[in-house]
């Protein structure tokens, strides 16, 4: 096997990995819930419930030191499970009881293996039936936007994706820094170089650990997943928030084709860098805390999803690299003050107060257990807190500058 084939195979693996956590699995467990929303609003809800739950499962077994393949998979299908019986099954009790029941009978001999078999085999048919039916049905009603979507991941596998197969290196010379903090995970070991965002990393553990696929070839490949998510993303953005049906192709086509920014802004998505991950969580942030505001029709339940998600997102920036959230605060104060005639009322203030500091509690929390049991910072956050500070030299700026130039 060539190695432009296997890398083409490994990126598939990749990112079906990646769409099953944050995807496929929070669609099964969250689509009745949210079936109202359009699209483009949901896909946003599931890549911040995946992450989100990745990132929160990783820190918490890591801090426990109990990190492994059996106790991810088991803490991530478990509540699934729960989560799945609770949403969907309007007698969540009931559902338990008939399972245990069939469980006795089957050990009982009460019912046959065969005929279990055969009742599964039917209900499994009658829901891929009724699943074929809807996907194609979606196809249909929107066969040009598919058309047009098609058309900007060819171009997004023209400018990123060829590079895969051009050059079989990291591309970023600080990745082989990420690489050693991830492998410390393995052994339970978190913030082996001190402490530091590590939502990227969780997140790379857990499909390394999972899906069993090394570290190096995820950070050499997972480059591409991020970089389509990240447009994916910005256009779903766009969807949500432009009135023309088809500007937010138009807009992301010419974002991806005209290169207008310096080389610098496109040359990073070449590379597996937590800064670029993190761009994920910004524009989700923005727009959930928007819809929040915006919209005085929203029902009760959907203003919980859309502080819920503002709240998930915002704490994922902070989890994934600081920068990521001195770009995203600096937006949510923009909306806020947009918006100021309607958060600094009673109802709405102390709702939107509350969800902005657990948002900081949740990505802090980690990095403040690991402080307290005597972890260091590690040199770039803490650099990064003195630039926050002003408390930072000259010197010192310019030597953290050369060190950090691809993370």
């Amino acid at each position: 096997m060539s190695m432009d084939v296997l890398t083409v195979l490994q990126f598939f693996q990749i990112l079906l990995a990646y769409l099953c956590m944050t995807f496929f699995l929070p669609a099964i467990l969250l689509y009745p819930q949210i079936k109202k929303l359009r699209f483009s609003a949901r896909f946003m809800i599931y890549q911040i419930v995946g992450n989100f739950y990745m990132m929160s499962l990783v820190f918490i077994l890591q801090l426990l030191r109990i990190s492994n393949r059996f106790t991810l998979i088991i803490f991530t299908l478990l509540p699934f499970c729960a989560g799945y019986v609770m949403i969907n099954k309007k007698n969540p009790g009931q559902a338990v009881e008939t399972v245990f029941l069939t469980v006795e009978r089957l050990a009982g001999g009460q019912l046959g293996a065969r005929l279990f078999l055969r009742r599964m085999r039917i209900a499994a048919g009658e829901k891929l039936k009724r699943f074929f039916a809807g996907l194609f049905g979606g196809i249909r009603r929107n066969f040009f936007d598919l058309v047009l979507f098609t058309g900007i991941t060819i171009a997004l596998v023209y400018v990123y994706g060829v590079n895969l197969v051009l050059h079989y290196g990291y591309c970023a010379s600080d990745i082989a820094v990420h690489n050693y903090w991830i492998n410390n995970l393995v052994t339970n070991n978190i913030f082996v170089a001190g402490i530091y965002p590590y939502g990227f990393h969780c997140v790379i553990y857990y499909l390394r650990t999972v899906f069993d696929i090394p570290t190096y070839v995820l950070l050499r490949i997972f480059c591409f997943v991020q970089t389509l998510m990240i447009h994916y993303m910005l256009l779903a953005f766009l969807k949500s928030c432009c009135k023309s049906k088809y500007a937010a192709y138009i807009g992301l086509f010419i974002y991806t084709i005209a290169a207008i920014f310096a080389p610098n802004t496109y040359t990073r998505y070449y590379s597996s860098l937590p800064q670029e991950f993190g761009m994920l969580f910004i524009l989700p942030s923005i727009y959930f805390l928007f819809v929040f505001f915006e919209k005085k029709e929203n029902k009760e339940k959907e203003k919980k999803w859309y502080l819920a998600c503002f709240a998930m997102s915002f704490s994922m920036t902070i989890s994934v690299h600081f920068y990521n959230r001195m770009i995203c605060g600096l937006f949510c104060l923009g909306v806020a003050v947009g918006y100021g005639f309607r958060l600094f009322r009673r109802k709405v203030f102390g709702k939107v107060m509350i969800a902005g500091i657990l948002s900081i509690v949740i990505a802090v929390l980690p990095m403040g257990i690991a402080f307290a049991m005597g972890t260091p910072l590690q040199g770039s956050l803490g650099w990064g807190l003195s630039v926050i500070t002003g408390t930072d030299d000259e010197e010192d700026t310019q030597t953290q500058e050369t060190e950090e130039t691809g993370g």
